[in-house]
């Protein structure tokens, strides 16, 4: 029966018709699985049943038939009055599936009268049961996992485990009884999957991103209800750190309030500037309904990629007195006067020097297949480099004048 399983009988009449008083007894009864998981539709049932024993042979009219499938005390009173933790279960909103005599037989109508507590109406009507003596009525139904309880009547979790409690009440006596019974059910939270794709730099310099989906736990719908929370964990592990044992080269950490689309981005990995070969890994941390995923291992194909060292640059020279550039194993080409002063770098990002000159009479630079900018005035001294980490160097002057 599980957790709870002693009916509470709130008040009865002693049938006095016979010498020998007996009790006319009626009982409930609840039948759930001992565990399931989050997103699962279940069996369930609920019976009645007339236990009286002669002399007593009275049949007994059954009025309300309330079901509470998740009650957070361990000692409930009736109807978990107080207790009720809604929207742990939605039971089905009808049953075809009873058994026992002919007034049990048909459909059931399954209502939600408050939050939480589910009412159980015979096929002709609230009122319409009535068990002889040694008579039960059966009525299953199926009971989909919507969430983990709000309250764990077994610490620690997870699992974690809710009382369901059914009562229902006899009305053709002098006075009314009303019992109920309980039993229990542990629920896990369920796994989502975690599927991730990194993005590799395109040059060495550049940046990494990984790029993370999370898939719903199968029978979880989408989007679920509640929707997951918790977080995202990307890290990036290299160079060459095959294990993924040393430190991580870059962490970012990302909030989670969906499953499936839009994915989630990892943050910018900052500059890559060592070669070699470096691999993410992400991490679900999961919540309170849905347990932890990953991470995913090291070294997946999806998440691994290698940085190529940058190309040696070309052999050349600059002839001032002509303008002309000279670089070995490629045609000679034309760009400056007198008086300029040769400023390879990489300008446009693409790892490959650029052809341009500083002229220092009017403080402009002159990059070839590139804009002309005024930077700088005579007597300064050219000194392009990468700057900011980006991908490409920065025009940039020194003036001795003043430091």
């Amino acid at each position: 029966m599980g957790l709870l399983a002693t009916a509470v009988v709130a008040a009865s009449t002693l049938i006095g018709a016979s010498p020998v008083q007996a009790f006319p007894f009626m009982s409930p009864g609840v039948d759930f699985p001992p565990s399931t998981t989050v997103g699962e539709t279940i069996p369930a049932a609920v019976s009645i049943g007339n236990f009286s024993t002669p002399p007593d042979t009275q049949s007994l009219n059954i009025g309300a038939i309330n079901l509470v499938p998740s009650c957070s005390s361990t000692m409930p009173p009736q109807d978990c009055t107080g207790f009720v933790d809604p929207g742990v279960f939605q039971p089905s909103l009808t049953s075809t599936q009873a058994t026992g005599p002919p007034s049990c037989l048909g459909t059931w109508t399954i209502i939600e009268i408050t939050p939480g507590v589910f009412r159980f109406v015979p096929p002709g009507g609230e009122g319409s049961l009535t068990l002889v003596p040694g008579q039960l009525c059966r009525v299953e139904f199926t009971v989909t996992v919507v969430r983990v309880p709000s309250v764990d009547l077994l610490p620690p979790s997870p699992p974690t485990t809710t009382a369901q409690l059914v009562c229902a009440t006899v009305t053709n006596l002098p006075l009314a009884v009303r019992n109920c019974s309980s039993t229990s059910t542990a629920v896990s939270p369920p796994t989502p999957t975690i599927a991730t794709v990194a993005s590799p730099p395109p040059v060495l310099g550049g940046t990494s991103t990984d790029t993370a989906t999370l898939t719903a736990p199968p029978g979880v719908s989408v989007p679920p209800s509640p929707a997951p929370t918790g977080t995202i964990s990307f890290q990036l592990f290299g160079p060459n750190n095959p294990t993924c044992s040393s430190p991580p080269f870059n962490v970012s950490v990302v909030p989670v309030n969906h499953f499936g689309a839009p994915a989630y981005f990892s943050s910018s990995s900052g500059p890559i500037v060592s070669p070699g070969t470096y691999t993410w890994k992400a991490s679900y941390s999961g919540d309170a309904n849905y347990l932890p995923s990953g991470p995913t291992p090291c070294g997946d194909p999806t998440e691994t990629f290698t940085v190529a060292p940058s190309p040696p640059s070309p052999i050349g020279v600059f002839r001032p007195s002509n303008g002309t550039w000279y670089v070995r194993n490629q045609t000679a080409v034309q760009w400056g006067a007198s008086g300029d002063i040769a400023v390879p770098a990489d300008y446009d990002g693409n790892v490959t020097p650029d052809v341009a000159v500083f002229r220092p009479s009017n403080g402009t630079w002159y990059v070839r297949n590139g804009a002309s900018v005024h930077w700088g005035a005579s007597g300064d001294i050219p000194v392009p480099a990468n700057y900011d980490g980006n991908l490409t160097d920065d025009i940039a002057v020194f003036r001795p004048s003043n430091g």
